[in-house]
């Protein structure tokens, strides 16, 4: 773990919800477009992790069967009629097979090291039923601009001299989040109980038809072979998979 600062002053995640109400709405909805295509949202109970002030768990609520939220702080959680628990850690305070599915959009950058991810990776596959689903979202480590920071070449960086450089431009005290790259993220996942489907192109297809429906840029990338997206997957900026647990055998006690 880094220890710049101290341990006890660090976020296990958060810090970094995007707010803009218009762009949060068009994101559930491709959020819940990518679901869709998968399973009945009508008969699902959904867990947000990392909701931030809930614009995408209030969007699914009338699509799905339930939904509950977490998140390390709970404070500029919105939504009254929705459930949300303060888990400032990696455990996850639900009984096995709880949920048909976890929405972990742009979270899992910011649930510490290495380790921390692969604990709570473990703890959804526990907490997911039989066929039950997690969709990830994770910014590519390799993008160009760092989008947290907007700072170019940041996340290529080690931790320490990535925490120089957020500092000396006065952004943060440390730099406190871990992408992946594209093949250590499916790795990760596969490592963690998951059979994944990266649906990648598939969200970059919908980012085109649902969020850019106005660009004349994204008209034409739209018109783009699947051969051509598919070998471009590995640059592109956000990561989309979507998981179902092989089995029930990665429970709490298994990564104590």
């Amino acid at each position: 773990m880094t220890q710049n600062p101290s341990e006890a002053d660090k976020p296990v995640y958060g810090g970094h919800a995007n707010s803009d109400l218009t762009s949060r709405h068009l994101k559930s909805l491709k959020i819940a477009s990518i679901l869709e295509r998968r399973t009945d949202l009508s008969q699902a109970d959904v867990l947000d992790i990392g909701a931030g002030a809930g614009q995408t768990a209030n969007f699914l609520k009338p699509r799905v069967r339930s939904v509950t939220a977490t998140d390390r702080e709970t404070d500029a959680f919105l939504p009254a009629d929705i459930p949300i628990l303060e888990t400032p850690g990696t455990d996850l305070p639900f009984d096995a097979s709880s949920f048909d599915i976890v929405v972990f959009n742009h979270v899992i950058e910011h649930v510490g090291e290495r380790d921390d991810q692969r604990r709570i990776l473990s703890e959804i596959a526990r907490i997911l039923r039989p066929d039950g689903l997690l969709y990830l979202a994770v910014p590519n480590r390799w993008t160009l601009v760092e989008p947290h920071y907007q700072l170019a070449f940041l996340s290529w960086l080690p931790p320490s001299l990535a925490s120089r450089y957020v500092r000396w431009r006065g952004k943060n005290d440390w730099y406190d989040c871990r992408p992946f790259a594209h093949r250590e993220l499916l790795k990760t996942l596969q490592s963690a109980g998951f059979e994944t489907d990266d649906a990648t192109e598939e969200a970059f297809r919908d980012l085109l038809k649902i969020e850019k429906s106005d660009s004349r840029l994204a008209r034409l990338l739209a018109g783009l072979p699947s051969w051509l997206v598919r070998a471009a997957v590995p640059l592109m900026p956000t990561f989309v998979v979507i998981c179902r647990a092989r089995d029930q055998s990665h429970r709490r006690d298994a990564t104590d």
